[in-house]
């Protein structure tokens, strides 16, 4: 193997390390966000009525 192309392969697997673990960030931040909603949400029509 060449130096250039152990160079070039570095390179990839680092962008795929990058992309992997700012997409955790991100699926992490939506689910955080969805949870928070739906633990402050208001009632809908239904759910006011039963009370």
């Amino acid at each position: 193997m060449t130096l250039t192309f152990l160079h070039k392969m570095g390179q990839h697997y680092q962008g795929i390390t990058i992309y992997a673990s700012s997409s955790e960030v991100y699926a992490t931040e939506i689910t955080r966000q969805i949870t928070m909603r739906c633990t402050t949400r208001k009632p809908t029509q239904s759910q006011k009525t039963s009370l």
